[in-house]
C-alpha cells in the first residue's frame, strides 16, 4: 500500500540526521517520494472519494495532506521534506481511506530514523599522542608550582598538597600497588584544546592542571548529583543533547566510577575510574547507542575509532572494551560540564578533607595497642 522511495526512484528503508561533514544537523536524503497504491481500497470501497496523509508535522509536502481520488486513478504521489530533529527513531506515517467524509480504513508504517552526530573534538588534533603511562610521560610527581597555579585558595594547603592531591597527581612510584594516572587531565585539558581554550606551555604542566582541577569545590560538586544518582543513561543523554542542540562536546564521562551503595567504595573510588572524552555517536534503535570516545590509555586506537562506549538504555547499563560489560551493574558514568573545570579554582572541601584524614592517620599512628 504505502511505498518510500528516494527521489532517484530507488527503495529507501531509513532516514538518516546527522552532522557529519556538515556545520548543522540536517536529513539525508533531504526528501523522499511517498507512493501510495488506492487499487485495493477502491475494490472494497466504491464510495472513495478521498485519502488523507499522517505524518510528522514538521514534514513538509508538495501536496496537501487530503487529497481526493478522481476515477481511474489508483495512485497517489507525495514527495516529503522532513524537517526538524526528529521526536523518536520510528516516525508513523498513516494513509486513510475517505468515503462519504468518513474514516473508512487506515493503513500506516514506520520509516526508521538513524541518528550520527559528531562534535568539534577531533580525538587526532586534540589528545595527546602520550599513553597515561609512565612510558608516556615518565614518572610523575606532584610540583608545588603546579599546585600553586591549581588552587587560587584552599583550606589547610600543606595538608592537601601531602594529602589528596599527592594520591591522585602522580604516575610510577607503585604506591601501595597502584601505578596511578593522569587520566582526568589528559581528558579535560584535550577538550579545553578543542575549544581553543589552552594557552601555550608544556603539555605535561596542562595535563597536571587540570588533573589538579578534579579536586577544586565545582568540580567536586558539580560530581555529587550524577554519583548520588547514578545512570549510564542519564549521562549519555545529557551529552546527546548538547551535541544535537550546540554541536559539541561539552562533557568528559569518569567511567567505571562505583556506585554510592557498595559495601567497598571507599577503596574502590580510590582505586577504580577513568575518564574518557565522548565526541561522536550513533544510534539506530531507541533501546542502544554506540559512542566514540577519545581513550587516554589508547590514544592511536581513539584516532582510528576503536575506542567505542555501548549504551544499552533500557537497562541503563553500559559497557567499554573490557573494563565494563552491558550486565554490569556495579558502576556508572559520571558526566560533569567542562565549565565546572574550566571556572573551578577554590579547593576548600578538598583541603578540608585532606586534614580530617591527616589528623586521624595521626591519632592511628600514636594509638598505643592495650
Amino acid at each position: 500500500m504505502i511505498t518510500i522511495r528516494s527521489i532517484d526512484g530507488s527503495t529507501l528503508d531509513h532516514l538518516l540526521w546527522t552532522n557529519e561533514q556538515a556545520s548543522a544537523f540536517r536529513y539525508s536524503p533531504t526528501s523522499f517520494q511517498l507512493n501510495v497504491d488506492i487499487s485495493g481500497w477502491r475494490a472494497m470501497l466504491p464510495s472513495l472519494d478521498a485519502v488523507k496523509l499522517d505524518l510528522p508535522a514538521t514534514w513538509v509536502l508538495d501536496r496537501p495532506r487530503w487529497r481526493p481520488c478522481p476515477s481511474g486513478v489508483s495512485q497517489l504521489v507525495w514527495t516529503v521534506a522532513p524537517r526538524e530533529a526528529p521526536d523518536g527513531l520510528s516516525p508513523r506515517i498513516a494513509v486513510t481511506a475517505l468515503a462519504g467524509g468518513q474514516s473508512q480504513q487506515t493503513t500506516h508504517q514506520t520509516l526508521p530514523v538513524e541518528i550520527h552526530g559528531t562534535s568539534q573534538f577531533d580525538p587526532a588534533r586534540d589528545g595527546f599522542a602520550e599513553t597515561n603511562s609512565v612510558s608516556g610521560w615518565g614518572v610523575v610527581t606532584p610540583r608545588a608550582e603546579i599546585f600553586q597555579r591549581t588552587y587560587q585558595s584552599a583550606f589547610f594547603p600543606t595538608a592537601l598538597f601531602d594529602g589528596l592531591y599527592r594520591s591522585i597527581v602522580f604516575i610510577g612510584g607503585n604506591l601501595h600497588g597502584y601505578g596511578g594516572g593522569l587520566c582526568t587531565g589528559m581528558a579535560r585539558a584535550a577538550l579545553e584544546r578543542s575549544f581553543g581554550g589552552l594557552s601555550n606551555g608544556p603539555d605535561l604542566d596542562l595535563v597536571l592542571l587540570w588533573h589538579g582541577r578534579q579536586l577544586t569545590d565545582r568540580a567536586l560538586l558539580a560530581s555529587v548529583p550524577w554519583f548520588l544518582a547514578p545512570s549510564p543513561k542519564r549521562a549519555f543523554d545529557a551529552f546527546k543533547s548538547d551535541l544535537l542542540r550546540t554541536g559539541e562536546t561539552r562533557r568528559c564521562f569518569d567511567i567505571d566510577v562505583p556506585k554510592p551503595w557498595r559495601r567497598d567504595i571507599v577503596s574502590a573510588l580510590q582505586r577504580e575510574g577513568h575518564t574518557v572524552v565522548p565526541y561522536a555517536f550513533r544510534q539506530t534503535i531507541a533501546e542502544r547507542a554506540d559512542v566514540s570516545v577519545y581513550d587516554p590509555n589508547d590514544p592511536h586506537g581513539s584516532i582510528a575509532g576503536h575506542a567505542v562506549m555501548t549504551f544499552d538504555l533500557n537497562r541503563d547499563t553500559y559497557a567499554y572494551r573490557d573494563m565494563v560489560s552491558l550486565d554490569d551493574h556495579r558502576t556508572t558514568v559520571i558526566a560533569v560540564d567542562q565549565s565546572a573545570y574550566r571556572r573551578g579554582r577554590t579547593a576548600f572541601l578538598a583541603g578540608l578533607a585532606s586534614a580530617v584524614l591527616r589528623v586521624g592517620s595521626l591519632v592511628r599512628f600514636k594509638r598505643v595497642p592495650a
